[in-house]
């Protein structure tokens, strides 16, 4: 997650905003690329960041593991650009595009009721464009920045996509309203939740959102994995995976079992595009906290102690 900005920063944050607003796309993502590559700590928590690689690819070195921090920081500022940029992408203009592809060649048509779930990887927010062109109606379920000046920042550019977003902690309603409604709901499911479904993620187990499982079982409707990826400066391609059919089942296991497949088909979108996800909030906390328990416990001199001996001991 960003930092909680000093309010120093603002006037920074709004100067850059007005620069990329008024560069054409591809120099503005070459722009914010840039700056966030040479400066991103100062808004990212890059330090989370390489924990998260740590964990995800143990096998990396350390150059490599803080090189690829630094790729992650520079996509990150290509998103920044490219969302500022959303009118030109939706309308196909200053060479900007939006395309897609599914897994087995299929023609999408965006129908519903289909639940998507996604990771912060590649152009996440420009997602929702492809349904505008399609127009198909698609909810999309997000978490308010802490940041107001970027939090206003994104509901003016999210309002340009002609999708209807509800923050997370309304998002039920809504989510049902929409089905019901034989809609489409989106939603990014990779970062940690306090409260959800244990499954293995990249080896470890770690809890994400029952949502998604539980409107699946609830509607008997598919959940389809998407990633959006930059093809080059200006193309965008956003790629269906196989669904994930609930199959008329219910209850804790179907849960379960979707919860799982959602992770596997997660933890594949990151490892494939490795450079191009956002993992600035601590993805495996507890195995953090766990691993700095057990170095604390090797690192600590224990002093024996005398006890008189049991008669088993004796």
């Amino acid at each position: 997650m960003p930092k909680k900005i000093s309010k120093r920063f603002n006037p920074l944050i709004s100067a850059l905003h007005f620069a990329i607003r008024r560069l054409p796309a591809k120099q503005a993502t070459a722009l914010m690329a840039f700056v966030l590559s040479k400066a991103g700590s100062s808004f990212v928590k890059s330090t989370n960041m390489r924990r998260n690689i740590q964990e995800a690819f143990p096998e990396l070195e350390e150059g490599k593991a803080d090189a690829l921090a630094n790729e992650m920081l520079a996509n990150f500022g290509r998103h920044i650009a490219e969302v500022a940029h959303i009118p030109d992408f939706r309308d196909g203009k200053n060479g900007t595009r939006i395309d897609w592809i599914t897994s087995d060649g299929s023609t999408f048509d965006g129908k519903g009721p289909v639940i998507y779930v996604g990771a912060h990887v590649g152009s996440w927010e420009l997602s929702p464009l492809l349904f505008h062109q399609l127009k198909q109606p698609l909810t999309v379920i997000y978490s308010q920045n802490k940041n107001p000046i970027i939090e206003n920042l994104l509901a003016a550019h999210r309002a340009e996509t002609g999708a209807i977003y509800v923050e997370k902690f309304k998002a039920l309603r809504p989510c049902f309203q929409a089905l019901d409604r034989s809609e489409c709901i989106a939603l990014l499911v990779d970062q940690r939740v306090n409260a959800g479904i244990e499954v293995d993620f990249f080896g470890r187990t770690t809890a994400i959102t029952r949502l998604p499982a539980r409107l699946a079982t609830g509607f008997n409707c598919p959940i389809v994995p998407f990633e959006i990826i930059r093809v080059a400066p200006g193309h965008l391609r956003v790629t269906f995976q196989e669904p994930i059919l609930p199959e008329g089942r219910k209850g804790k296991e179907a849960e379960f079992d979707l919860t799982q497949k959602i992770a596997n088909a997660i933890e594949g979108s990151i490892t494939r595009n490795a450079s191009h996800w956002f993992c600035s909030k601590l993805r495996w906390k507890r195995a953090d906290r766990e691993r700095m328990k057990l170095q604390a416990l090797e690192n600590a001199t224990v002093k024996p102690t005398l006890k008189p001996l049991s008669q088993d001991e004796l």
